[in-house]
């Protein structure tokens, strides 16, 4: 029995193609649907009168927000890189 390569090269290439250009339209429409959920929400400024806190709770609120900010970046990078990990390791 002689087995060919081409068309089950041509097969596996035209299978690829379809899987990218489907898995391109996806992302596109997510990016959609993401954009038009964005554009729901206005930024809304923040205040708050911190005359009333003593020296010590002010310091102690900087500090926090400070931390905050590092936790923030932090749970970015985790939420990304899991992504990024779980995306590439589909399609190998």
């Amino acid at each position: 029995m002689k087995i060919t390569l081409r068309p089950l090269a041509g097969l596996v290439l035209a299978g690829l193609l379809a899987f990218s250009c489907t898995s391109h339209k996806d992302d596109e429409l997510a990016m959609n649907t993401l954009a038009q959920k964005k554009d729901r929400f206005i930024p809304a400024p923040l205040q708050s009168d911190l005359t009333r806190l003593s020296a010590g709770d002010r310091a102690a609120l900087t500090k926090l927000v400070a931390a905050a900010k590092v936790m923030d970046t932090l749970y970015r990078r985790q939420v990304w890189s899991a992504k990024r990990t779980s995306s590439t390791s589909g399609r190998a």
